[in-house]
């Protein structure tokens, strides 16, 4: 089965097909079927905007696609940055939306650093058919940055293990990155709408 990923991120790319691959599920980029679009994000939940991207790609390749949309709900900042987790603090790098973070936080006791990293996947067909899948990482924010790739990676979310999200280095299972809760839900649902293609 080929599905088309909507996004130009390979490192989302490699993460979500390694999640996959084995339920017999071919995931290609929007490069791969000649497309590169940019689709406004402008829905105010993560099902909303994943949808939207899902249906942009789908509606120019024709074949079944998924996207996702994520983002950290800090609970000290009333679920925020939330959907807009990307853009947060009008911060244009993760590193300066980290340290945002930390400093929105600064004074907050630990028990109140409660967080909640969310992923939404979306996967539309072209006949219709739609499965939406919604994961969480809960944890809790730490006082200072360590590691330095992305914008939850470098364990600013801490897990309720006393572990890291991930750990800094890259290695890990897959099952651990923020994406994977919502991708891991996917395959399982996918007989149960009749998928031949």
């Amino acid at each position: 089965m080929r599905f088309v990923l909507a996004s130009q991120n390979q490192h989302k790319l490699r993460e979500i097909r390694a999640m996959l691959e084995e339920f017999g599920i071919d995931l290609v980029s929007e490069a791969d079927v000649g497309l590169d679009l940019d689709v406004e994000e402008t829905g105010t939940t993560f099902e909303e905007n994943s949808r939207q991207k899902a249906k942009a790609v789908m509606d120019q390749c024709h074949l079944p696609t998924i996207a996702d949309d994520s983002g950290l709900e800090v609970d000290a900042l009333d679920g925020a940055p939330g959907v807009y987790s990307h853009r947060f603090g009008n911060r244009d790098t993760d590193l300066e939306r980290c340290c945002y973070l930390l400093e929105k936080l600064d004074g907050v006791p630990a028990p109140q650093r409660t967080a909640c990293f969310v992923s939404v996947i979306t996967c539309l067909f072209p006949d219709g058919r739609e499965i939406v899948a919604r994961g969480a990482v809960e944890g809790v924010i730490l006082t200072e940055m360590r590691g330095e790739n992305g914008f939850v990676r470098p364990a600013v979310l801490r897990s309720g293990k006393g572990k890291n999200v991930r750990p800094a280095d890259g290695s890990g299972k897959e099952r651990d990155l923020p994406s994977g809760p919502g991708t891991l839900q996917i395959p399982g649902r996918i007989p149960k709408v009749g998928v031949s293609c």
